[in-house]
């Protein structure tokens, strides 16, 4: 059921797409799973796709579109030093798209995010590096993506729809706020896509592809990794400004 739907709305959304002439991609668990397993997995939760800053009017012109297909929109945007970075996600039978809008900065696709949550959750994390924690625990710390790490994010997210607030890590970790990271990863993967065949569909990947997944989640990216996790991530960067950022958020 769970695959049928994520199907449902990757198509769609390549529909929507391909009428608005929005170039996208199969990005991170996605792209795993198509080039790995050949499927969308269940255990990767969401759909992940990318997509270049440059296309971001047209894709606010196709949201007339996906709001008629019942979708559901967020939207973040982030102002650092006068650079805007944006986030989406789309929702629809209770499964996310979540696209990763990449800004071209010199020879880098950078895109920006603050997905781990609160000092709450950054407390759960200083445990794992501090604590000889069992095995089993430390396991579930180190997954972001797994249903109590989610938990602690949502439960205690406490960032207003739109607000300025430093980003020096003590001041987060005092007043609650939440941290940031970036992925910077070499533009060229993205200028020339491939295409691959998946479901019947013809859709683009990055290139060379088994390249960029090596670049993201290791050389041993073909074999599944139980204990892998975001930190392990290959283009993840934390965020070290003195800039303040501002965030507004959008729901549509």
């Amino acid at each position: 059921m769970w695959e049928k739907r994520a199907l449902k709305n990757l198509l769609d959304v390549k529909q929507v797409f391909d009428m608005c002439n929005i170039r996208f991609w199969l990005d991170y668990g996605t792209l795993l799973g198509a080039i790995r397993d050949r499927k969308l997995v269940r255990h990767m939760q969401d759909v992940d796709l990318g997509m270049v800053d440059e296309d971001w009017e047209k894709f606010v012109y196709s949201l007339q579109e996906f709001k008629k297909r019942g979708f559901n929109l967020m939207v973040k945007e982030f102002k650092v030093g006068g650079v805007v970075f944006r986030t989406a996600k789309l929702y629809r039978f209770g499964i996310s798209v979540d696209f990763s809008i990449y800004k071209f900065l010199g020879k880098y696709a950078i895109d920006l995010h603050d997905r781990w949550g609160d000092m709450k959750f950054k407390f759960v994390r200083f445990l794992y590096y501090v604590l000889p924690l069992p095995e089993v625990i430390r396991r579930y710390i180190r997954n972001a993506n797994n249903m109590p790490m989610k938990f602690i994010k949502v439960h205690f997210d406490v960032l207003p729809a739109k607000s300025k607030m430093p980003n020096s890590y003590i001041g987060r970790w005092l007043l609650g706020w939440k941290s940031y990271y970036y992925n910077k990863i070499p533009k060229y993967y993205f200028e020339r896509l491939d295409t691959m065949n998946f479901y019947g569909t013809a859709f683009n990947v990055p290139s060379p592809v088994e390249d960029y997944l090596r670049y993201i989640y290791g050389k041993e990216w073909i074999m599944p990794q139980k204990n892998w996790g975001l930190m392990d991530n290959g283009s993840f960067y934390p965020l070290i400004t003195r800039n303040y950022i501002e965030i507004t958020e959008k729901q549509m």
